[in-house]
C-alpha cells in the first residue's frame, strides 16, 4: 500500500478553523482517515511540532484531541523519530544547501534514539510538559 509523509501544516489546518487552508487541511485530513488518500505517515517529530503549535495557538484539549485522534484513525500512521535517523538528515541537508540552522544547539532532544516508550505516551508527556497558554 502506498504511504505519503504528511507535514505539520496540513494537520494544523485541518484543525484550526482560523488558518486560511483549513478547509483544504481539512478536506485532506477526512480523505486519509476514509482511506481515498494513500497512509499518512506522521513522524513523531512532526507530530511533536504539531501538538506544541496547537496547544500554544488553540488550547491543550485540542492538542490532545488532536493526537488521540490521529491514533485512533486508520488512515494516519505515527511513524517514531530516531535521533540516530535525524542527525544524519540534518547533516546531510547542510551539506547540500550549505545552510546550518542557528537552531541547530536547540534542536529536539527529547529523542534518545533508543526508547521503547510507544509514541502515545511520549507525545502525551511532551504535551504537558508545554506550558500553559494564558
Amino acid at each position: 500500500m502506498a504511504r505519503v509523509v504528511v507535514d505539520a501544516n496540513v494537520l494544523i489546518a485541518a484543525r484550526l478553523s482560523r488558518d486560511q487552508d483549513h478547509d483544504q487541511g481539512r478536506e485532506m485530513a477526512n480523505a486519509f482517515d476514509r482511506g481515498e488518500l494513500p497512509t499518512a505517515i506522521v513522524l513523531s517529530d512532526v507530530l511533536e511540532e504539531v501538538l506544541n503549535y496547537l496547544q500554544a495557538r488553540s488550547t491543550r484539549p485540542v492538542a490532545v484531541e488532536t493526537l488521540d485522534a490521529l491514533i485512533e484513525s486508520r488512515g494516519f500512521e505515527l511513524v517514531y523519530t530516531p535521533k540516530t535517523d535525524f542527525d544524519p538528515a540534518v547533516r546531510c541537508s547542510e551539506r547540500t544547501t550549505g545552510y546550518r540552522s542557528p537552531m541547530r544547539s536547540s534542536l529536539p532532544r527529547w529523542i534518545d534514539g533508543g526508547s521503547s516508550t510507544s509514541t502515545r505516551s511520549t507525545m502525551a508527556s511532551t504535551v504537558s510538559r508545554a506550558s500553559p497558554v494564558s
